[in-house]
């Protein structure tokens, strides 16, 4: 059974309530992950108005040549970092004006506008197990405007930087958590990604020129699916409101209810569901069925 270790930032403590909620979380995937590892969980509770999100993963990154783009929790799973590293794995962070329904019973009510802090939590740990894309648009602006790239770490992570100096307090990414240099393109492909297939079929799996290409939506009706699993078939977000959006875009999937939907508004789950569970499993992690 993997642990996962959550620990707090003095100047961006959550409440005790709030605490019993992440702890559960952080549990129920503790219970289900059949792999001998520690994972290293700072948590901070700040104001993320500034950032238009309630919550978010920021994960640590390892690139390699012989490697996909891993995040440390993976990178510990392949033996690319220590399987029980000290040092800070995961950075998750919660808004304090949220106005969080909390407790982890089973038949906990959370309406329409409201968000589980559990379920929440529980979403953004799985990011961090390495349900992410990491895609981008590229290029931006011009006729081609739209084309989205495989594993653009090296346009992601200065965003990311951006992105958590923004929240009040300013939340601080631990020393060496990301490449030097971070690597993008089809070479360092996160083991998410790679699961991607285009079921329109106006990009093919396999063709170099196409797997580059993770996402259109300037003129195709481009579906990005996850293949056939045990669990049925997902369909990945690729456009919210035919806006490309960084880190939501390609790191979701949708059409039904799961607790990796693009939100988590309105919903409960006591335990990671069938399909994050069946994901996680495909991109090397040993899942139990419990």
């Amino acid at each position: 059974m993997a642990i996962i270790n959550i620990r707090y930032v003095p100047e961006a403590m959550p409440t005790n309530k709030q605490k019993a909620d992440i702890k559960y979380a952080a549990v129920q995937w503790a219970e289900i992950l059949d792999d001998d590892l520690s994972i290293n969980v700072q948590v901070w509770a700040v104001n993320m108005t500034g950032t238009g999100l309630n919550a978010m993963c920021i994960p640590g990154f390892y690139q390699a040549a012989d490697h996909p783009t891993l995040t440390r929790p993976q990178a510990k799973l392949l033996g690319a970092i220590a399987s029980h590293d000290l040092n800070i794995d995961l950075v998750v962070v919660m808004d304090t004006e949220t106005e969080w329904v909390l407790g982890a019973e089973s038949a906990l009510e959370v309406a329409a506008g409201q968000y589980s802090l559990s379920t929440t939590i529980m979403h953004e740990l799985c990011h961090g197990l390495g349900f992410l894309g990491l895609c981008n648009v590229y290029p931006p602006v011009g006729p081609a405007a739209g084309q989205g790239i495989y594993t653009a770490a090296n346009t992601l992570i200065p965003l990311l930087k951006r992105t958590a100096a923004v929240m009040n307090p300013a939340v601080t990414i631990p020393e060496n958590f990301f490449p030097d240099s971070a690597l993008t393109g089809f070479a360092v492909i996160t083991p998410f990604a790679d699961l991607f297939w285009h079921s329109n079929e106006e990009l093919v799996k396999g063709m170099p020129e196409d797997d580059y290409t993770a996402f259109t939506f300037m003129g195709v009706n481009n579906i990005i699916s996850i293949g056939t699993i045990p669990a049925g078939q997902y369909t990945v977000l690729t456009a919210n409101g035919g806006q490309f959006e960084p880190f939501i875009t390609c790191d979701h999937i949708t059409g039904a209810d799961y607790l990796m939907n693009p939100s988590t508004e309105g919903q409960y789950y006591a335990v990671p569901d069938a399909s994050s569970r069946a994901i996680l499993n495909l991109i090397g992690w040993t899942v139990t069925d419990d």
